[in-house]
């Protein structure tokens, strides 16, 4: 299979995919993209996968009435990476992707340690409770 361009990722990404943030375990959160797709299109995903990093599994298997279904998934750095290739291609999820990009950012500039956390971990939601709005991201 010939190399994917970002473009061509953009276009599943835009019409196939999730650009989203999810909370980690305490007071984290990190971007991720998800792709699903059936599994005529598995060769697809298993090169995005190749060329971006992240993970293919199943997540419904076929039925009488449905094909078998995967999802690529690819969160932190390698997200960034993929949302920064295709960024300047995506149309329908290019604010989406602005703004875990935003997330991103942020959270690399912080500490990695908050002295007023007595565990010690890492905690930046102060950051997204203060902001008025999200056009704070921006």
């Amino acid at each position: 299979m010939t190399r994917l361009t970002p473009a061509y990722a953009a276009g599943l990404i835009d019409g196939e995919g999730c650009v989203l943030i999810q909370q980690s375990k305490g007071e984290t959160y990190h971007h991720l993209v998800t792709i699903g797709m059936t599994e005529k299109a598995l060769p697809v995903l298993r090169q995005m996968q190749r060329e971006w990093g992240g993970a293919v599994k199943r997540a419904r298997p076929a039925t009488e009435k449905w094909d078998a279904a995967y999802a690529w998934t690819v969160a932190g750095d390698a997200a960034t990476t993929l949302l920064t290739d295709t960024m300047p291609f995506l149309i329908l999820k290019h604010e989406q992707a602005r703004i875990a990009l935003r997330v991103a950012q942020i959270r690399k500039e912080l500490p990695p340690r908050w002295p007023n956390k007595p565990d010690g971990q890492r905690s930046w939601t102060c950051l997204l409770y203060t902001s008025p709005s999200p056009r704070d991201l921006s």
